[in-house]
């Protein structure tokens, strides 16, 4: 919008909470362990706006102008690292020497 002032759209703040719980064996004397991990990213599975709709098209009615009803709300979600912000769990195993 010409007569607005730069980055003057609001965007949601991003609230992802991730949690980890890991386990570690010895398995001898000599040092030998395995390390078992379980990963959980956006646990609550939560969706946050990454692009906001800025169509510049108004309507008029009664002589006055305002922004279409889409106008600087929430239009997609490209969230890293696969294109989205679903959750995602993973599970890792580390055998130390």
């Amino acid at each position: 919008m010409p007569f607005w002032p730069d980055f003057s759209q609001y965007y949601p703040g991003r609230y992802n909470s991730d949690a980890s719980i890991a386990k570690t064996v010895p398995l001898n004397e000599r040092g030998m362990k395995l390390q078992l991990k379980f990963e959980v990213f956006n646990v609550a599975n939560t969706w946050t706006a990454t692009t906001v709709s800025s169509d510049p098209s108004f309507q008029e009615r009664g002589m006055v102008f305002s922004p279409t009803p889409r106008f600087g709300q929430a239009s997609a979600d490209a969230g890293y690292p696969d294109g989205t912000q679903t959750r995602r769990m993973q599970v890792s195993l580390r055998f130390v020497f």
